[in-house]
């Protein structure tokens, strides 16, 4: 009875270390502190990368329809939406004038009005993350490129 009752509490004491030990040097710590050195560094450049008058607007609630959404507000205001979003985010991205922009902020369906801003989509790796391979490397450097959000 007491080599058992041993052998329970070894096992337990082995299970709770092995848990400690995975909380403590998991991943997604490594990707918090990998995205807090991009938003710095993405703050930082933020007003040189905007985009004039290019404007994302997003939908307070779940739309039914943001494309109904959208062309409502272009038939009321004289825009014309370049994207409608409708999957992460409900809205759309238009060239705006300062008068269109005050109006859709003032418009309580709307939960925000942000300047467009170019942004490059640079991959890193956090401390301790293996290296892909060479050749996948190699091919998403060829790849990178600037992109509006809009």
């Amino acid at each position: 009875m007491r080599r058992l009752l041993s052998f329970a509490l070894l096992a337990l004491l082995g299970a709770v270390g092995l848990i400690a030990l995975a909380s403590e040097s998991g991943s997604p710590k490594q990707k918090v502190a990998v995205a807090e050195r991009s938003n710095g560094a993405r703050d930082e450049r933020a007003d040189a990368a905007e985009v004039p008058g290019q404007y994302i607007v997003t939908f307070n609630r779940a739309a039914e329809s943001p494309g109904a959404e959208t062309e409502s507000r272009e038939r009321r205001q004289g825009f014309k939406a370049e994207y409608v979003y409708n999957r992460a985010v409900e809205g759309f991205s238009a060239e705006l004038s300062p008068q269109q922009v005050d109006r859709l902020e003032a418009d309580p369906e709307v939960a925000a009005v942000t300047p467009d801003r170019k942004v490059r989509a640079v991959a890193g790796l956090a401390s301790g993350e293996p290296t892909p391979p060479g050749g996948h490397q190699a091919h998403r450097s060829r790849h990178r490129r600037e992109r509006s959000l809009g």
